[in-house]
């Protein structure tokens, strides 16, 4: 865990905050989330130093969106493309966009999330169904 101003924007993992890009935040590399500050204070003033934190089975274990981090590689690589063609075409950029295709490996992250959304909504739809039942 570090505490740093983000590039992107996100959501606090804890209480589900917007935080824009540039708001300092602590950013968690293990699971990839961030947390907001008031949540990042809350947490260590409730911990004691010398204890681990409590291990309770009954807490249910929180799941992303299915093809989420895909879908944000596919949206920050477009947005990146189309900057740089904006930046080489000048006042033709916007045509520039208009006119080009999606490079590959652009491509190949927007199907990459479509999958996994498709894969996600299938598995909720089996969990809806009583999959949980069979455990």
């Amino acid at each position: 865990m570090k505490q740093m101003r983000l590039r992107y924007a996100g959501a606090c993992r804890l209480c589900g905050a917007s935080l824009l890009a540039g708001t300092e935040a602590i950013y968690e590399s293990e699971t990839k989330t961030v947390r907001c500050l008031e949540c990042a204070t809350e947490a260590t003033e409730t911990m004691s130093p010398d204890l681990e934190p409590p291990c309770d089975e009954s807490l249910s274990i929180e799941s992303g969106v299915a093809g989420s981090s895909a879908r944000r590689e596919y949206e920050r690589r477009k947005a990146k493309d189309e900057e740089t063609l904006r930046e080489k075409w000048g006042r033709f950029g916007g045509l520039a966009v208009a006119l080009s295709d999606e490079r590959p490996h652009t491509k190949s992250w927007d199907r990459g999330a479509v999958g996994e959304e498709r894969l996600g909504a299938r598995l909720d739809a089996l969990a809806a169904d009583g999959l949980d039942d069979m455990k």
